[in-house]
């Protein structure tokens, strides 16, 4: 029982490891400094931005718990590609207080890139 315990306590540890290493990575990528710069000079709302990051962040975790229901698979995940990249930048135009399509951009491209290993993370899944 205890060894269970023990399992579990070092998978999340090294689960909490792997998020650090990826957040240390992401923070390094060209498009979160070009965030942070924006957010420094005030060309987008602090709170827009920071409920855009905790969107596109928990996007993909969304499509992954609804295939882990059952909801969603990921044959019909890659059939609506299409629709969901116009789904993602009609999203993007809307959420982003300014009218210039780099902050549109820059709000579309990480959802689309998360939607995509949403699917990944998916077959994997289905193994």
């Amino acid at each position: 029982m205890s060894s269970t315990k023990e399992r579990a306590g070092n998978l999340v540890a090294r689960g909490r490891e792997m998020a650090d290493t990826a957040q240390g990575w992401a923070e390094r990528t060209i498009f979160w400094q070009v965030w942070e710069r924006l957010l420094e000079n005030e060309f987008v709302d602090r709170s827009v931005a920071l409920a855009s990051k905790a969107f596109v962040s928990l996007f993909p975790l969304l499509l992954v718990f609804l295939m882990l229901v059952g909801v969603l698979n990921t044959q019909q995940l890659r059939r609506s590609r299409r629709w969901t990249a116009v789904g993602i930048t009609v999203f993007a135009a809307v959420i982003t207080p300014s009218a210039d399509p780099f902050s549109m951009l820059f709000m579309a491209i990480p959802m689309y890139i998360f939607f995509e290993i949403s699917i990944l993370i998916g077959r994997v899944m289905k193994r």
